[in-house]
């Protein structure tokens, strides 16, 4: 009986010594993990659309598609001097994109406390990569089908993108920087609808006149405009009813920003209007409006 309640009691000690090293374990793990905690730098894309108090952004125009996206991190006083210089392909809105990992601050000279500034373009044609400061302010863009919405037979449609700013670097391990893209483009939207008695609009054709199919990619600076005066294309209005079951056509259409000397030259929305009776018994009518697009200042 002594033999046994021995034995029992060496058990116990073995027990306690297993479970003090399985303790001793535990604890050397979470040590190492707090020792090996992720470090990395981070920035994350937003689209920002200026426009939308005056116009409603819609998502099947995709206006926030993005293709891909350079991003640009220069010293905090000499420009010239590139920190990092990433690529995206297939960027996605609100979703982390890794800049730098492990030992970022060392690897890429970037200093607690102190601010760095950055330079985001996105859906740019031109590769971007290896530019310094200079050449990518002066990098220009033209999109000679600007003015065409998005559509089944326009699939490919982008639109440029940009913006810069500055971020301090704390002594965070992880460390995100919010990137605010702006539509370099402006959106140009007109609604058209009837109030004539006994006649209703049956069609509407349109044509964007005297656009800028050129630009800068970042809106501190000047390019060359290139303006179409007129493209001989002439495109159906979207149509929908209202809440009252009026039709109600829809142009939406895009310039880069643009200046004009005479309301001749100013960019303008040609419209043809068809209006029908309400029986056979007069002929249709055609009207065709041309009307000003007042501020194609675009979203930069």
């Amino acid at each position: 009986m002594k033999k046994l309640y021995i034995d029992i009691r060496f058990a116990k000690c073995i027990l306690a010594l297993t479970a003090g090293w399985l303790m001793a374990g535990c604890s050397a793990e979470d040590e190492l993990g707090n020792g090996s905690a992720t470090q990395q730098l981070s920035m994350t894309p937003m689209i920002n659309d200026l426009q939308t108090t005056r116009v409603k952004e819609e998502e099947n125009l995709h206006e926030k598609t993005l293709s891909s996206l350079d991003f640009k991190m220069f010293g905090p006083t000499n420009n010239s001097d590139c920190r990092i210089d990433c690529q995206f392909k297939r960027p996605v809105e609100n979703q982390a994109e890794v800049l730098a990992s492990g030992d970022w601050k060392s690897e890429h000279h970037l200093d607690v406390n102190k601010t760095y500034h950055y330079y985001a373009v996105a859906n740019a044609k031109d590769n971007l990569k290896d530019k310094n400061l200079k050449e990518l302010l002066t990098s220009t863009q033209k999109d000679d089908d600007i003015w065409m919405p998005y559509s089944t037979d326009n699939s490919k449609k982008l639109f440029l993108m940009s913006s810069h700013g500055s971020y301090k670097i704390t002594e965070k391990a992880e460390q995100d920087i919010p990137v605010e893209l702006v539509r370099a483009a402006a959106k140009i939207k007109l609604n058209i609808s009837s109030t004539v008695k006994d006649y209703h609009i049956s069609d509407v054709q349109w044509k964007l006149i005297n656009y800028n199919t050129n630009t800068t990619i970042f809106a501190d600076q000047t390019a060359t405009p290139f303006i179409i005066s007129d493209n001989n294309t002439w495109s159906p209005a979207a149509s929908a009813e209202d809440e009252k079951g009026n039709k109600v056509f829809t142009v939406t259409t895009y310039s880069y920003s643009t200046k004009w000397e005479t309301q001749e030259t100013m960019p303008q929305i040609v419209a043809k209007v068809n209006f029908k009776y309400k029986d056979d018994s007069k002929k249709d009518t055609l009207k065709v409006l041309n009307i000003p697009v007042r501020d194609p200042q675009g979203d930069k």
